[in-house]
């Protein structure tokens, strides 16, 4: 007897086992899904959100990010249409690019070439002193011819970006028709037998690319004529940039670099041109070079 009802316990206990665990897990079973589909509803409706909220956000608007981050890449095709440079056709560009002589427009020669979509030139021939202490950047020629003007320019070879171009410091020549001894308040420190070309070390300095395309390539292609017998007056000049291409300009001119602002004594040159050629990004075009002939 004890032991049929031992037996029959036994038989019982797996059934009610297995019932009384199956009760809990339905139990728990809702309250785990339904937390789970609130969890996962969150987290939908937080990246929909994310997504509109970044869609819409001022970081990535293309009006502003052109106005506050500046690319000088994207638009190299179209700067490289526009510039189509040809052989001078202006009397100063002639005299800027040495192509005409010299001697038959005399001295006191002040005139610009402003026609180039990336930069301003300026040529001066006669008595041309500069004038480190000023502010804005002077240079003066004296014994200018009659029609000669004032002319203000920015030695920078990107005129085409307004934004880099403000920062850029701007030189003022000023012709004056009375002989230096006449008028001239400060005498010569240094006279020099060799031209001058003046331009600026700011801007985009400081950056590779630009160093080369904007300042080191253009610099040659306004050099190559002199082969070597020029003074380079920079303004904005950085100490490190003249240490850096110490060996790139020992092959373009033979005369120490000046620095327009730091040398305080009054240069004093014959012939000067302010502001570089420049033939595009990266470009030396051949055929534009001095003595190259056209095909």
């Amino acid at each position: 007897m004890f032991k049929r009802q031992k037996g029959k316990i036994k038989s019982l206990c797996p059934a009610f086992l297995r019932k009384s665990n199956s009760l809990p897990l339905e139990k728990e079973g809702k309250p785990h899904s339904i937390h789970r589909l609130l969890l996962l509803l969150i987290l939908a409706f937080y990246s929909a959100a994310s997504v509109f909220r970044l869609a819409n956000s001022p970081i990535i608007r293309r009006s502003d990010s052109d106005s506050e981050i500046k690319t000088h890449f994207s638009n190299i095709a179209l700067h490289a249409k526009r510039e189509k440079p040809t052989r001078a056709s202006l009397p100063c560009s002639a005299l800027i690019n040495g192509e005409t002589d010299e001697t038959n427009s005399g001295d006191g020669v002040l005139c610009c070439d402003r026609s180039h979509y990336r930069t301003d030139l300026c040529y001066m021939r006669g008595d041309i002193r500069t004038e480190p202490a000023s502010n804005p950047a002077n240079i003066f020629l004296y014994g200018a011819q009659q029609e000669a003007v004032t002319e203000k320019i920015k030695p920078y070879t990107r005129k085409f970006e307004e934004g880099i171009m403000n920062s850029i410091e701007e030189v003022t020549i000023n012709p004056n028709i009375l002989l230096a001894n006449q008028t001239a308040s400060d005498m010569c420190d240094v006279v020099h037998d060799v031209p001058a070309i003046v331009f600026s070390t700011g801007g985009y300095t400081g950056n590779l690319y630009h160093e080369f395309s904007d300042g080191l390539i253009p610099l040659y292609i306004t050099s190559k004529r002199f082969e070597k017998e020029v003074v380079f007056v920079v303004l904005e000049y950085h100490r490190w940039w003249g240490v850096k291409y110490q060996g790139i300009l020992e092959q373009m001119t033979n005369y120490p670099v000046v620095d327009f602002r730091e040398d305080r004594r009054v240069h004093c040159f014959k012939e000067m041109i302010v502001g570089m050629k420049i033939h595009g990004e990266l470009i030396i075009d051949p055929q534009l070079m001095p003595g190259a002939k056209l095909t």
